[in-house]
C-alpha cells in the first residue's frame, strides 16, 4: 500500500490530539496460537474509541475557535475516518454507528457514509439500534446549540439512506 505523505501528517497531528487529550497510545500485543511466532500490535489508530475521540476533539475545537478554517478540520477529519475502513470488530463498528449524530462536514460526511455502505450487513443492526433511540450523543458533547449535531429526523433520514445503499450494493470506492 502506497502511504500518501499528507496521510502521515494527518496521522501525526491526530495523535497529537489523542495525547492532548490525556488519552495513551495503547500497544497492546496479542499472543497467537502456540504455533504462531507471529503476534498483532494494535496501536491507538486501530482503537475506534479513540479515533472517534480525535474526530469529537476535532469538532469541539472548531466550535471553540472560529478562527481555525473548516477545510483545515476537515481534512483532518477526513483521514481519522479512513481509519475505520481497515477496522471490523464490533467494538469499532459500534464506534463508527455512533458518530451518526455528528454533522462531520460536507466532504466528511461523504466518507463517512461511504465507510458505512462499504461495511455493508455488518453495520446494519447497529444503525438500527441507533434509529430506534432518542438519545444524541452530539447534544451530550458539543452542546445541544452546536451546528456540527443532526437533529432525530436528520439522522434518521441518513441512516435511512445507508440502508438503501446497501441493499441496493452501492459500490463505494475511497481515495486515499
Amino acid at each position: 500500500m502506497k502511504t500518501n505523505p499528507q496521510y502521515c501528517r494527518h496521522l501525526f497531528v491526530s495523535c497529537l490530539v489523542v495525547l492532548a487529550l490525556g488519552l495513551q497510545p495503547t500497544r497492546v500485543v496479542q499472543a497467537g496460537d502456540n504455533n504462531n511466532a507471529l503476534a498483532k500490535e494494535d496501536i491507538w489508530w486501530e482503537d475506534g474509541a479513540l479515533v472517534k475521540s480525535a474526530i469529537i476533539s476535532y469538532l469541539k475545537l472548531e466550535d471553540k475557535s472560529p478562527s481555525i478554517r473548516g477545510s483545515e478540520l476537515s481534512s483532518e477529519i477526513f483521514y481519522l475516518l479512513l481509519l475505520y475502513d481497515s477496522m471490523s470488530s464490533q467494538e469499532s463498528l459500534r464506534s463508527l454507528t455512533s458518530l451518526t449524530s455528528y454533522n462531520l462536514g460536507a466532504f466528511p460526511s461523504e466518507i463517512y457514509y461511504c465507510l458505512l455502505v462499504r461495511k455493508g450487513t455488518a453495520i446494519k443492526a447497529l444503525l438500527s439500534a441507533v434509529q430506534k433511540t432518542d438519545h444524541n450523543e452530539c447534544f451530550e458533547q458539543l452542546g445541544g446549540q452546536s451546528k456540527r449535531c443532526l437533529n432525530r429526523a436528520e439522522r434518521d433520514k441518513e441512516i435511512a439512506i445507508v440502508f438503501k445503499r446497501i441493499d441496493e450494493k452501492e459500490a463505494c470506492k475511497i481515495d486515499r
